[in-house]
């Protein structure tokens, strides 16, 4: 095989493996307390809803129609965050009903712009003073180490097939090189 033919597979696979998408990280949000709550969210959602009030220092970040499961029970619900001067948490159960949990002031959940949060893991202590309410909000990542899909992506199917070819152009010309020097 020819320089030339190696570095052209090699640029080849180079781009088609950079042209792939990678997935984003999945973020866990698991409530205790007096009531149970989880739900997740891809890190690269975009927000739904974005508030950015310079004057007050309120930034917000909420996203609508996430499935939830509380107490339990499978529900669709919104969710939104905030930072700063009034730093909340509103957790919505649809269709409208009791809101379940509210927190006017409270820790940080996330920094950058709320149009796009990067949300600080850990476990916050929030309280809704109004209704007595207590919980724990764990935020977390899920395992990045996950066990590969049994169906390969698109761009490792390109590049099987792309070695393959290369692997039978190479063997190929040797049967062609072989049969020539036989004939001399």
């Amino acid at each position: 095989m020819s320089k030339r033919m190696i570095l052209s597979a090699f640029a080849a696979s180079a781009i088609l493996a950079w042209s792939s998408s990678a997935s984003a990280a999945i973020l866990l949000f698991d409530i205790t307390g007096t009531f149970n709550a989880s739900f997740e969210l891809d890190s690269a959602l975009a927000p739904d809803i974005v508030r950015n009030d310079n004057i007050f220092s309120v930034f917000s970040a909420g996203y609508n129609n996430i499935p939830i499961i509380f107490n339990g029970m499978e529900r669709m619900g919104n969710v939104s965050f905030g930072r700063g001067l009034a730093a909340t948490f509103n957790l919505n159960l649809l269709p409208p009903g009791p809101q379940p949990f509210t927190q006017l002031l409270g820790p940080d959940l996330f920094s950058g712009s709320p149009s796009a949060p990067v949300f600080n893991l850990g476990n916050f202590g929030l309280r809704n003073g109004f209704f007595g309410q207590n919980v724990v909000l764990k935020i977390s990542q899920s395992d990045p180490i996950a066990p590969p899909g049994a169906i390969p992506e698109p761009t490792t199917w390109a590049i099987m097939i792309a070695g393959f070819g290369l692997v039978g152009s190479a063997i190929r010309r040797r049967r062609r090189k072989a049969a020539s020097v036989r004939l001399a």
